[in-house]
């Protein structure tokens, strides 16, 4: 045996150096195994710690982004173009996030275009969408403003970008019914050829909604009236399947073939006289034959029939002489009218001149012809009469065939123009409103570019009695705009009382809120500057309007009083149950911080809301508290009055 090391081992040399040799360098390998292991613990213990670095940082980084955003978000929301623009001068890169595309669209919900400029005065993205999908040209569409619309088409923002639905805006225009937006979109270069996720085409989604005026715009602008829809069908048909003859002779006028093969192996022709419509079939069977005026309502033809039987001096004496009524464009004379203008036929319309107005149908002139006036409604001859009262005119109308909802480009109807004369006498209103809604036209049709109903017009023109008739002809009171303002919200605004005792009586809704901001009429009547606003708002009240009913920044009545220095408002509400603590949600001022930023604040106010458990230590979110503002405002009264406050 032999001792190495203090070790025995048996005396066999090869064996014992191999041994020696494993042990030498087995300590040696293992003792470099552990300084290495020391080493990449300590190299993997520096990257988590640069990791954790880098972690925090974009953390941070995020955070501050959140908060840019957040502020953003308040100035849009307080409508503060001033520091907007200050603020995203000294923080330019916020443009190109993501985030953007949120604050502009809040900007185009609030319906603000000065927002809107400011914003986009900055490099910006215009195919950029929504956490939905939709483009920004797509949702200023779905909210009708029109501003906003020519805005953004000015700013480059593509008409023709698809939307995560498949919907073009021109595809939204058209089925939300919006003509004078339409005609924006296409004249900003909008393809009329382009189709839906559903393979529909702009055409095809005009003439299942029945408007004429809608065809003629993209007939005008390059719409294939051949062009076939996902099942292999041209509009044409889609025209005989809506039993509208109108829509299916302006398509033949334009071009539409009858002999066009479709997917089933049939033509366009086959397909209507299976249909068996026989309106349609002779309408078709007339065109094929080479007969080019096919309108079903011929004056002149009318005329001849019912003087059948009569001798022929009398059929010359009352024959109308068609050549004195050719229609001829007028021109409004003022500078400030520039480009407006009216015609002989619609002048006719207006005066109620119902020889004349024969006189130019019997001569051909078109019913559906537009003017341009300076308010840029565009409406027909039609419109006008009933607008004025003319019943006589506006029944020789409906016998040429002109239908009962027909719209003017903006989208208002013959009974929002018989409403919203100004100068028209009230009898004479009431005889026309009476006569459409006998006629069919629907109570609560929508209109106008923002599709108000009768009734919120019947408000804003401040017609009672007709108001009273729409009522009890079945009128919703609580049918809302695009904006989600209904009629009482607009009588309340406008300080009319006679309205809300009606609305109110008529079973409206007195917390119903606005779609974009969430106001309620009490809002309202908090931000009207009548001098019966005490009074509505005591009417509201009494009639179970919320004082603690909150907008979508969290705003209640009683904040917007105390931002507005409307004291006596500010007593009724808090006498009636307003809570003193609720906050804004994007800066969390609770009234009292209101109360103590207004230059000249109400003692017996401040006293009142303190009272009815205002609390002036609540923090807003820059961690102030009532005090704090008051300091900062230099309002010592009001800041020891706080100051002498001891919570319950």
């Amino acid at each position: 045996m032999r001792q190495i090391f203090g070790f025995q081992f048996p005396s066999f040399p090869i064996l014992g150096l191999c041994v020696v040799s494993c042990l030498l360098f087995g300590a040696g390998c293992q003792s470099g195994g552990q300084k290495t292991g020391e080493k990449d613990k300590m190299d993997s213990h520096r990257e988590k710690i640069s990791l954790s670095q880098k972690g925090k940082k974009t953390k941070g980084k995020n955070q501050n982004l959140q908060k840019f955003f957040q502020e953003l978000k308040g100035l849009i929301d307080r409508e503060e173009t001033q520091k907007l623009r200050n603020f995203l001068a000294d923080h330019p890169f916020l443009i190109q996030k993501k985030e953007m595309v949120g604050i502009i669209k809040r900007a185009i919900l609030k319906g603000s275009l000065p927002l809107l400029k400011i914003l986009l005065d900055f490099p910006f993205n215009t195919s950029s969408v929504d956490e939905n999908g939709y483009t920004l040209l797509y949702i200023a569409v779905g909210e009708g403003n029109e501003r906003i619309v020519d805005f953004l088409l000015k700013k480059k923002f593509s008409p023709n970008g698809k939307s995560k639905n498949g919907e073009t805006p021109l595809h939204l225009a058209v089925s939300q019914l919006m003509p004078r937006i339409t005609e924006k979109l296409l004249a900003g270069g909008a393809n009329p050829n382009i189709p839906n996720g559903e393979g529909l085409y702009p055409l095809h989604i005009a003439i299942q909604k029945k408007d004429k005026v809608l065809v003629q715009l993209l007939i005008k602008y390059g719409a294939k009236v051949d062009v076939l829809d996902s099942r292999g069908f041209p509009p044409l048909l889609f025209a005989l399947w809506n039993k509208d003859i109108a829509l299916f002779e302006l398509l033949l006028r334009g071009g539409a073939s009858l002999t066009l093969s479709l997917k089933n192996g049939k033509t366009v022709y086959d397909m209507i006289q299976d249909e068996g419509n026989s309106l349609f079939l002779k309408m078709a069977k007339r065109f094929l034959a080479g007969h080019k005026k096919l309108s079903k309502i011929n004056p002149n033809e009318g005329g001849n029939r019912k003087e059948e039987g009569d001798s022929s001096s009398k059929n010359k004496k009352e024959q109308v002489d068609t050549s004195q009524y050719q229609v001829k464009r007028i021109p409004l004379k003022s500078r400030r009218f520039r480009g407006c203008f009216t015609t002989n036929f619609h002048l006719a319309a207006i005066n109620g001149k119902l020889k004349e107005v024969k006189g130019f149908l019997a001569a051909g002139a078109d019913p559906y012809l537009y003017d341009f006036q300076p308010s840029g409604i565009r409406a027909l001859p039609i419109h006008y009469a009933a607008m004025l009262g003319h019943i006589e005119v506006v029944r020789i109308f409906l016998k040429a065939g002109v239908p009962i909802l027909v719209r003017s480009m903006n989208g208002s109807t013959l009974l929002h123009f018989a409403i919203a004369g100004r100068k028209t006498p009230v009898f004479k209103k009431v005889k026309m409103v009476k006569f459409l809604l006998k006629k069919g036209i629907p109570v609560d049709i929508r209109g106008g570019s923002d599709k108000v109903s009768p009734l919120y017009i019947s408000v804003q023109a401040n017609c009672l009695e007709i108001a009273k008739i729409l009522l009890k002809h079945g009128a919703n009171p609580n049918f809302q705009n695009n904006l989600g303002q209904g009629p009482l919200h607009l009588a309340v605004f406008l300080g009319r009382m006679p309205y809300i005792q009606l609305l109110l009586k008529n079973g409206a809704k007195v917390n119903l809120k606005t779609k974009i901001e969430h106001f309620t009429p009490l809002h309202y009547a908090v931000r009207t500057r009548r001098h019966s606003s005490a009074r509505i708002l005591l009417y509201l009240l009494k009639h179970g309007a919320d004082p603690n009913s909150q907008t979508k920044t969290g705003k209640t009545p009683l904040h917007i009083a105390m931002e507005k220095g409307k004291w006596h408002l500010a007593k009724i509400l808090l006498n009636h149950g307003a809570n003193p603590n609720l906050a804004i949600k994007t800066s969390g001022n609770t009234a009292l911080h209101l109360l103590a930023s207004y230059p000249t604040p109400s003692l017996e106010v401040a006293k009142l809301a303190l009272s009815k458990g205002g609390n002036p230590l609540l923090k807003n979110k820059q961690g102030e508290t009532a005090i704090d503002v008051g300091i900062k405002n230099s309002n010592a009264s009001l800041v020891q009055l706080f100051r002498d406050y001891k919570s319950p």
